[in-house]
């Protein structure tokens, strides 16, 4: 329905330690301080938009 798998989620699905250092990465990024709170589900918006992926 809404196109084909990405490998790297396929490998995260049969390789737990690699989903949660991805996880872990993601958290990371938005608990930095790094972007303004506001800007940060945009970032995630536009990521989703480039991947055709709902948001």
């Amino acid at each position: 329905m809404f196109g084909d798998v990405l490998n790297t989620t396929k490998i995260m699905a049969h390789c737990p330690p690699i989903l949660r250092a991805a996880k872990l990465l993601g958290a990371s990024i938005e608990q930095s301080g790094q972007l303004p709170k506001g800007l940060v589900p945009l970032v995630s918006l536009r990521v989703a938009s480039i991947n055709g992926c709902p948001f």
